[in-house]
């Protein structure tokens, strides 16, 4: 993107490494349950169900640390605020990619426990809950049910804070959104 308007906000790399690190352990954990297991240990009172769902869901934290040590070793920026629109690379599966300023209605804010989230009100949400592969699909009308949009930007995975990144995408949509020169 060539752009003299553009602003380019990283990927902020604490959250990656700390699940890289947790998924490290759960792996750990679950194989040490397992061979335990396996060698006749009495640990947890012979339960083997309980050994192979947390076994599933160490696999299933392995995948997802995957996911985080693609995003520590990509070169992409977490987001990018252009003319042609907001490209958003912030979610470890379900980053949207270019979203047009057209697609764009506004902005709102979403807590979520300890963390704000930048929810993307879009005219057409159904666009984006219908592409990418399946648990992309999945993430985006989780999203839709729960904050009213698929498309949500979690600032503590960029390296700015909420209200910059909220000023930041409000500015850029006024100046290059669809009632913008009107």
């Amino acid at each position: 993107m060539n752009n003299l308007d553009e602003t380019i906000i990283k990927l902020n790399n604490a959250k990656p490494i700390m699940t890289v690190i947790g998924a490290i352990a759960a792996i750990a954990a679950g194989v040490w349950l397992v061979q335990s297991y396996s060698a006749g240990s009495q640990a947890l009172g012979g339960h083997r169900d309980i050994i192979y769902i947390f076994a599933f869901f160490s696999a299933l934290f392995g995948v997802y640390g995957v996911l985080a040590v693609k995003k520590l070793l990509s070169r992409k920026p977490g987001l990018v605020l252009s003319q042609a629109g907001l490209f958003d690379n912030s979610g470890s599966v379900a980053g949207a990619g270019l979203i047009p300023w057209s697609d764009i209605e506004g902005f709102a804010a979403y807590k979520a426990q300890r963390h704000t989230l930048l929810i993307i009100k879009l005219s057409h949400p159904e666009r984006y809950t219908e592409d990418g592969n399946i648990l992309k699909r999945f993430i985006y009308k989780m999203n839709l049910r729960a904050c009213g949009s698929p498309i949500i930007i979690p600032s503590n995975s960029l390296q700015i804070g909420f209200n910059e990144l909220a000023s930041l995408c409000t500015q850029h949509l006024q100046r290059y959104g669809k009632t913008a020169g009107k």
